[in-house]
C-alpha cells in the first residue's frame, strides 16, 4: 500500500503537466486569442493549488526534510505568481502582444523541468532515462521552433503550438507515467 501510494505521489506531477499541456493544445487549436487570458488565469488557479500542496508539505515533513527541499519558499512564491495570474491576466496580453510567445515560454519551462527529471533520473541510476530525455528533447525544440518562429507564419505557429502541446500530453500519458509505475517496481 505504502509502495503504491509513493507511485501515486511520483506520477502526479507528470499528471497535471500532461493534462495542462492537453488543455493548453486544444485552446490553441480552437480559439488562441479569446483563450490567451483564460489559459493564464486556469494556470494562475493551478500555481495557487500547487504552492499550497508544497507550503503543506514543508509542515507535514520532517523538518530537516523541509529545510533541505525548500517547500516553505518554493510554495509562497509559486501562490504569489499564481494570483498575480489571476488578478493581472490582462496584463499577459499587454506584455505579450502576439501571445504564442507566452506559450513557447511555457513550453520552454516544460522543457527544463523535464530535463531535470532526466538528470534526476541518471544521478539515481533508475532505467529508460532515455525516453524521459525524449519526451525532453521534444518539448525543448517545440519551444524553440514556437518562440524563434522561423516559418513567420502567425496562424500555422498556432496550429503548431497547439499539435506541440497535445504531442507533449500524449507523450506524458503513454510513456512516462506507465514508466514511472515500471520504474517504481523494480527499485
Amino acid at each position: 500500500m505504502k509502495d503504491r501510494m509513493k507511485r501515486f505521489k511520483e506520477a502526479i506531477p507528470v499528471f497535471v503537466t500532461a493534462v495542462c499541456e492537453l488543455i493548453l493544445g486544444i485552446s490553441l487549436l480552437s480559439d488562441p486569442a479569446s483563450m490567451t487570458v483564460k489559459n493564464v488565469e486556469t494556470i494562475g488557479m493551478l500555481l495557487i493549488v500547487a504552492g499550497a500542496i508544497s507550503i503543506y508539505s514543508y509542515f507535514r515533513n520532517p523538518p530537516r526534510t523541509g529545510v533541505s527541499e525548500r517547500n516553505l519558499s518554493v510554495g509562497i512564491l509559486t501562490v504569489l505568481l499564481g494570483l498575480f495570474c489571476n488578478l493581472n491576466s490582462a496584463w499577459f496580453a499587454t506584455a505579450f502582444p502576439e501571445p504564442i510567445a507566452l506559450y513557447g515560454v511555457i513550453m520552454l519551462v516544460a522543457g527544463v523541468f523535464k530535463t531535470e527529471i532526466v538528470v534526476s533520473r541518471i544521478r539515481l541510476k533508475l532505467g529508460n532515462w532515455w525516453l524521459y530525455a525524449a519526451n525532453a528533447a521534444v518539448t525543448v525544440l517545440c519551444a524553440a521552433l514556437i518562440l524563434f518562429n522561423p516559418l513567420g507564419l502567425a496562424t500555422v505557429l498556432y496550429v503548431f503550438a497547439g499539435l506541440s502541446f497535445i504531442l507533449e500530453a500524449v507523450i506524458d500519458f503513454t510513456t512516462v507515467i506507465p514508466l514511472n509505475r515500471k520504474s517504481s517496481r523494480k527499485g
